[in-house]
C-alpha cells in the first residue's frame, strides 16, 4: 500500500516555509483537523479494533508482554463508558500473568502509572513481586527511571542517578544510543518521547533536542524510522510522532500521521512494519539491454538478464509508489477500516516469515497496537499550548542539528537525496555497509538492510549487502569504518580475501569503490584459502524489488522514473534475489569479475542523479 509523504489533498495548514520532503498547506481552515484531533482519532480507532479482539479471558489472539497494559491506559485514557467490560477482563488477565524472565515490569508499570483508572493499589498488587529486567538499553533504563520517579524519595533519588549514568553511557550529543555505541532511529524516537514524561528539567531538555534530531530527519528524509534495530516499526513512527507533537514540531508530525492513516486504511489494522511488504515473485530486473546481433554493444560476461514480463500480481512496496488520495478531514477511515475482509492481524508473524519481512524474534503484533493507541490518545491530548517548548520549534530551518564526527551514525542531505548510515554495531542490524537512501520525495532507494541473525530468520550472511566469493559461497564480514570529508573508509572480509569500501557522497551522487585482495599468510583458514580463478562479486547493493531499470549499455542502468543512473567501471548485474531488506524483497546489484594474477580484484560504481527529483 503506498505511503503518502505530504498533507493530503486538500489539508489547509498555517503559512509557513516549505521544508525539504514536507509540504504545507496554504490557507487557514477553522473545520480543519489539527494534528492532535487526528491522532486521537486514531487512538479511537485503535481502541475499537483491540476491544473487537479481546479474548473472553481479557487476553488477545496472540502473545504479547505489556499488549493488556497499554490497552488499559489506553482504554481508561478514552473515559468510555463501553470499554469497562473490556478493562476488568484485561486487569484480570494482567494480574494473572506469568512472573517469568520476560516479564516486561518496565513497560507494564509505565502504562499503569498512565492508567487513570487503576488505584495505586491495585497497581502494586499487579506488580507485587514482579522484578525490574534491567536490561542494559536505553529505552528499559529510561522506562524504569519514570517509574522511579513516582516513588518516595529514596525512589526519586535513584531516578536521579539513573539519569546520571543514562546521560553518560547512551546519549550522544542529540542522538541516543539503543545500546553502547549501536544507534537506531526508533528507540532514539522512544527515548525522546519518555522524556517529555520527566520530572526532572535535565531529561526534558534532553527530549527536546533529540526531537530536533528527528525532526530534521523527518524533513530531510519524509521518515522517522529508517535506520538500526526496528527500522519501518510503528513502535519508532508513533512515539516520533508523540515527540514531535509535543515539541510543537506540526509539519513534521502530519507527515508521519499520513502514513499511519493510510497504513490503517489500507489493511484494517497497524501493521507492525509501516514500510515492509512480503509477497512473492516481486523481484522485476531491467529490460536487457539490445543482443549483439542487433549491432549493439556486447551483454556482461557475468551473464545476461532474462527479460521478465511485470507480474499482473505485482504489489507496490509502501515506500515507493505514488501515494493515494484521501480526505483526514472526512470521517471516512472508520469505514474504510470497517470494509476490510483481510485478517485483522499477520498469521505466524515473526523474522522467518516472508509476509512478515522486518519483524524480530521478539516483536508482537498487539502489543505495538496497544501501545500505538495509547501514545497517539497523549499525543491527541496535547493542547496547543500545553507544551512550553510550543512557539520556538525544536529545529529551525537553517538550523540543523550539528553532527558529532564521533557518533557511529551520520546523516548527508543533498538538493538530490539524503543518506543515514551507522559505522559501528554489535549487530548486522546496527550497521549500513549501504547507506540508506532516500529522494527528496521520501521514495527509498537503498533501504536499510540487516535483521535479526540469532532466531530462524529471513536474514543471514548473504543479507549483508557487501561482496561474496561466489566459488566458496563466502559473504563478507563488515570489520568496521571511519568517516571523514565525505568519505566512508569501510573494512570487511570474505573467505579467504580482505576488502576496503570507498563511499564518497558528491551534491549529485554516491560513488563505492570495492578493493579485494589475498588476506596475509596466516590469516585465513586452509578451507578457505583463495583459489585461482576466484569469481568476486563485487558490491552486491540491495535495491527495492519494484524499482524498475533500463539497460542500453552493460555498464550503464537507468532508473527514469527517480531521474537516476548507476554506471559501473565493469558490466553490472541487477538480478532479482531470495533476500530481503528491513522493508520486503529486494533485487541485488552487483559487477561479477575474476580475481587477477596478482590476487586482487576491483570495481567503482557510481549512482548519479541527472534530473533534480521533483
Amino acid at each position: 500500500m503506498p505511503v503518502s509523504l505530504n498533507p493530503p489533498e486538500g489539508t489547509p495548514a498555517k503559512k509557513t516555509k516549505t521544508r525539504r520532503g514536507i509540504k504545507t498547506g496554504t490557507a487557514s481552515n477553522a473545520s480543519a483537523l489539527t494534528p492532535q484531533i487526528r491522532a486521537k482519532r486514531l487512538a479511537v480507532l485503535i481502541a475499537d479494533i483491540l476491544l473487537g479482539q479481546q479474548n473472553p479471558d481479557g487476553n488477545f489472539p496472540q502473545h504479547g508482554f505489556y499488549a493488556t497494559a497499554f490497552a488499559i491506559a489506553l482504554w481508561q485514557g478514552l473515559d468510555d463508558a463501553k470499554y469497562q467490560s473490556a478493562i476488568d477482563r484485561a486487569t484480570t488477565a494482567l494480574q494473572n500473568q506469568a512472573n517469568d524472565p520476560r516479564y516486561h515490569r518496565e513497560f507494564i508499570e509505565f502504562a499503569l502509572h498512565h492508567s487513570p483508572g487503576t488505584s495505586e493499589p491495585r497497581r502494586k498488587r499487579i506488580l507485587s513481586g514482579k522484578r525490574y529486567r534491567n536490561a542494559g538499553i536505553a529505552n528499559w533504563l529510561i522506562l524504569r527511571m519514570l517509574c522511579l520517579e513516582k516513588g518516595n524519595l529514596p525512589s526519586r533519588l535513584a531516578a536521579r542517578a539513573l539519569w546520571r549514568f543514562i546521560a553518560r553511557n547512551f546519549r550522544d550529543g542529540a542522538a541516543f544510543m539503543d545500546r553502547k555505541g549501536c544507534f537506531s532511529a526508533q528507540y532514539h524516537a522512544f527515548c525522546a518521547a519518555l522524556l517529555s514524561f520527566s520530572t526532572q528539567p535535565a531529561c526534558r531538555a534532553a527530549g527536546r533536542v533529540a526531537t530536533g534530531l528527528i525532526a530534521q530527519l523527518v524533513t530531510e528524509t519524509g521518515h522517522a524510522n529508517l535506520i538500526g534495530r526496528g527500522a519501518g516499526q510503528s513502535f519508532g513512527t508513533v512515539s516520533a510522532l508523540y515527540a514531535l507533537l509535543d515539541a510543537g514540531e506540526d509539519d513534521c508530525a502530519t507527515t508521519l500521521l499520513d502514513q499511519i492513516e493510510q497504513s490503517l486504511i489500507a489493511t484494517g489494522t497497524l501493521p507492525l512494519n509501516l514500510l515492509a511488504n512480503g509477497g512473492d515473485h516481486l523481484n522485476i530486473p531491467p529490460a536487457p539491454f539490445p543482443a549483439p546481433s542487433q549491432g549493439k554493444m556486447p551483454p556482461s560476461p557475468g551473464g545476461t538478464i532474462a527479460n521478465i514480463a511485470l507480474p499482473a500480481n505485482v504489489l507496490p512496496l509502501r515506500a515507493h509508489s505514488a501515494p493515494i488520495t484521501y480526505h483526514p478531514f472526512k470521517s471516512s477511515v472508520m469505514a474504510d477500516i470497517a470494509d476490510k475482509t483481510s485478517p485483522p492481524f499477520p498469521i505466524n508473524p515473526g523474522p522467518d516469515n516472508p509476509d512478515t519481512p522486518g519483524w524480530y524474534s521478539y516483536n508482537r503484533h498487539f502489543d505495538y497496537l496497544a501501545f500505538a493507541g495509547f501514545f497517539l490518545l497523549r499525543a491527541g491530548q496535547i493542547a496547543l499550548t500545553e507544551s512550553d517548548n510550543r512557539g520556538s520549534n525544536a529545529v529551525l530551518a537553517g538550523h540543523p542539528v550539528p553532527q558529532n564526527p564521533d557518533t557511529p551514525f551520520h546523516h548527508r542531505t543533498t538538493a538530490h537525496y539524503a543518506a543515514l548510515f551507522n559505522l559501528s554495531g554489535g549487530a548486522p542490524y546496527d550497521v549500513t555497509p549501504m547507506p540508506v537512501v532516500t529522494a527528496p520525495n521520501g521514495n527509498i532507494i537503498l533501504p536499510a538492510c540487516g535483521g535479526e541473525q540469532d532466531f530462524a530468520s529471513l536474514y543471514g550472511a548473504d543479507s549483508t549487502p557487501l561482496p561474496c566469493c561466489v566459488r566458496h559461497n563466502h559473504f563478507a564480514r563488515y570489520d568496521g569504518a571511519t568517516y571523514q570529508d565525505d568519505t566512508i573508509l569501510m573494512h570487511y572480509h570474505v573467505g579467504g580475501y580482505v576488502g576496503t569500501r570507498r563511499i564518497v557522497f558528491f551534491p549529485d551522487a554516491i560513488e563505492f569503490t570495492d578493493h579485494v585482495e589475498i588476506a596475509l599468510d596466516g590469516e585465513t583458514p586452509a578451507h578457505q584459502a583463495p583459489q585461482p580463478d576466484d569469481i568476486i562479486r563485487l558490491f552486491r547493493l540491495f535495491l527495492p524489488h519494484d524499482l524498475h531499470a533500463t539497460q542500453h549499455h552493460p555498464n550503464r542502468l537507468s532508473f527514469p522514473q527517480i531521474g537516476l543512473e548507476i554506471t559501473g567501471s565493469s558490466p553490472l548485474n541487477l538480478t532479482p534475489s531470495k533476500h530481503f531488506s528491513a522493508f520486503g524483497p529486494v533485487q541485488t546489484l552487483f559487477c561479477q569479475k575474476t580475481v587477477a594474477d596478482d590476487g586482487t580484484c576491483h570495481a567503482a560504481l557510481k549512482l548519479h542523479w541527472v534530473t533534480k527529483n521533483p
